[in-house]
């Protein structure tokens, strides 16, 4: 296969649409829980520049490194939801004050923020989950899904082959079975 011909392949597997929507999940969800921190917004932008750069590579590299970026988008997550955890709940013992109270991590603060870290790191197989199992999340993975490379696209099949179109690939299918000469001969 050439390059041009796996390029858009890969535009039009629903895999392509779970990693843009994993991608805003990354973004959304790292500002919103640096927000909901109360965070400086010189800080929050700074997130939100950061996880666009890694959502940004992400969709560019679709496909090749998805364990990678999902392992990168919980990591930049942690922090902001691990802060946005403490903000949300307040430390139980209320004689803690100052830096004290603002610094105490309980267990449910971990397992919040673990949370959140394990929905962003899970995203893009569940929405693959989703859209194998539900017909309408397929119509929403062809509505989020980037369009195809640009550039001119020639699929290369032999004139006389017969395409084979299944759910979302096409096959060059004209070399199956024995050889035509051999089929003459017999």
């Amino acid at each position: 296969m050439t390059r041009e011909v796996k390029m858009a392949c890969a535009a039009t597997s629903p895999v392509r649409s779970a990693v843009a929507i994993a991608a805003v999940v990354t973004v959304c969800v790292a500002v919103g829980m640096d927000v909901l921190a109360g965070e400086h917004p010189s800080h929050s932008a700074t997130i939100g520049i950061i996880a666009a750069v890694v959502a940004a590579m992400r969709l560019r590299l679709a496909g090749n490194y998805s364990g990678y970026f999902s392992a990168l988008s919980g990591a930049l997550v942690a922090q902001p939801a691990l802060h946005a955890a403490t903000k949300l709940l307040p430390p139980s013992p209320p004689a803690l004050a100052g830096h004290a109270a603002e610094t105490s991590v309980s267990v449910g603060h971990v397992l919040l923020a673990a949370l959140v870290v394990a929905a962003v790191t899970g995203a893009q197989g569940l929405v693959v989950l989703v859209a194998a199992v539900h017909p309408l999340a397929r119509l929403v993975c062809l509505l989020v899904r980037p369009p195809a490379p640009s550039g001119l696209f020639t699929p290369l099949m032999r004139v006389d082959a017969t395409p084979v179109v299944r759910r979302f690939v096409v096959a060059d299918v004209s070399r199956r079975g024995p050889p035509r000469a051999a089929l003459a001969a017999a």
